[in-house]
């Protein structure tokens, strides 16, 4: 479990706002009046470029392959069980998709291994997605937190993205057989 302790800096925030609007007006003096209206141009050209609806032509041109033959992106979903001496981390059935059953222990295994935690108060489940594109979605029921404690939102959300980073790391490790590495 991690404890981050900050506390909100309303000088900061008037630093980095006002160091905001600053970089703003010697950017627009760097690029004086022409270079504001040419830039001004391109981007109204541009929004009216992606604006132009797609040809039906185009659209009913492309083949729609067979829901079968389309393969599914390798995944699996482990989860965190709340416990408050060990790191019970094990993999959801019937969760795993494209990976073989060695794969999804191996990883499980070093993420088990290299976990930077020992113990979790509450259930975590991470899905493992071995693709280039990704977008990760979570849920999570807010309903027993305070107004306050919501404010604290973005900090979790940061922390546990930092660790699928560490994550990351961990698979490249993995099918790499190389020390772990940020990638």
């Amino acid at each position: 479990m991690a404890v981050v302790f900050g506390k909100p800096s309303s000088a900061m925030s008037k630093e980095i706002s006002d160091g905001e609007k600053k970089r703003e007006e010697e950017q627009a003096v760097e690029l004086g009046k022409e270079g504001l209206e040419q830039l001004s141009t391109t981007l109204e050209k541009a929004m009216k470029e992606n604006e132009h609806p797609i040809p039906e032509s185009i659209l009913t041109s492309l083949p729609v392959p067979d829901i079968k033959k389309v393969p599914s992106i390798p995944l699996f979903t482990s989860r965190v069980s709340p416990s408050s001496n060990s790191l019970d981390l094990a993999v959801v059935p019937d969760s795993v998709k494209g990976f073989s059953t060695e794969d999804t222990e191996a990883i499980v295994e070093l993420l088990r291994k290299d976990a930077k935690v020992t113990a979790s108060p509450f259930p975590i489940d991470l899905t493992h997605i071995d693709s280039k594109f990704v977008l990760a979605a979570v849920g999570i029921d807010t309903t027993p937190l305070t107004k306050e404690q919501r404010l604290y939102m973005p900090i979790l959300e940061e922390i546990v993205s930092r660790e699928v980073s560490c994550c990351l790391c961990v698979y490249h490790s993995v099918y790499n057989n190389s020390s772990p590495a940020l990638l």
